[in-house]
């Protein structure tokens, strides 16, 4: 499982269940072929996603119905130094130091500079999608 994709200046750096995987191009580049590997675009999968949770800020993306993968940013898309979380793989997040900390579900952390306000959104953003696909499929 992926549990967050980070956005370090022109490369992403991949936070997988038992190891790093370093991305020559950013986060955006990374979730697009995620999502083609699924049959999907990462537009449409954004499209879709405002269009069933009526939200237009910072909606999350589901890269799999089978997987039920649903990363949500922590900054706008268009920040280059954005850090996408996964929210399956969540256990955890609490604000230390003006930052949230990420615990995930194999124990490691990582420190994200974002408000306690916009993880809390972002979290009920998710829930709400993932009570939309068990209802609907």
């Amino acid at each position: 499982m992926i549990y967050a994709i980070l956005d370090q200046r022109d490369e992403g750096k991949i936070l997988r269940e038992d190891h790093v995987v370093f991305w020559k191009q950013g986060s955006i580049h990374f979730l697009e072929t995620w999502c083609l590997q699924h049959g999907s675009t990462l537009r449409g999968r954004l499209e879709a996603s405002r269009y069933i949770l009526h939200s237009h800020q910072r909606v999350p993306v589901l890269i799999s119905e089978a997987t039920k993968d649903l990363m949500f940013p922590c900054k706008a898309l268009s920040s280059k130094e954005n850090v996408w979380i996964n929210y399956r793989g969540v256990f955890s997040y609490t604000e230390e130091d003006k930052q949230i900390v990420f615990e995930f579900l194999n124990g490691e952390k990582i420190k994200v500079d974002t408000s306690m306000h916009c993880v809390k959104r972002s979290m009920l953003l998710c829930e709400k999608y993932m009570e939309y696909l068990y209802a609907y499929t």
